[in-house]
């Protein structure tokens, strides 16, 4: 039975549903949920006043 183009469009759908799935599912078991929500929420907005890294340090 030759494959038709439906099937192949169906195949190259489910495969990079696979692939985004697990991207996510890497992201979620490095940082958690609320880790990727945040780095999801700094890419869309960046913070209006970044503070300076040596705010920190100072006792």
């Amino acid at each position: 039975m030759p494959a038709t183009a439906a099937t192949l469009i169906l195949v190259v759908v489910l495969l990079a549903g696979l692939i985004a799935a697990a991207v996510v599912f890497d992201q979620v078991s490095r940082s958690g949920v609320p880790g990727m929500l945040t780095s999801w929420a700094r890419r869309r907005r960046p913070l209006a006043r970044p503070q300076p890294p040596e705010a920190g340090l100072q006792p």
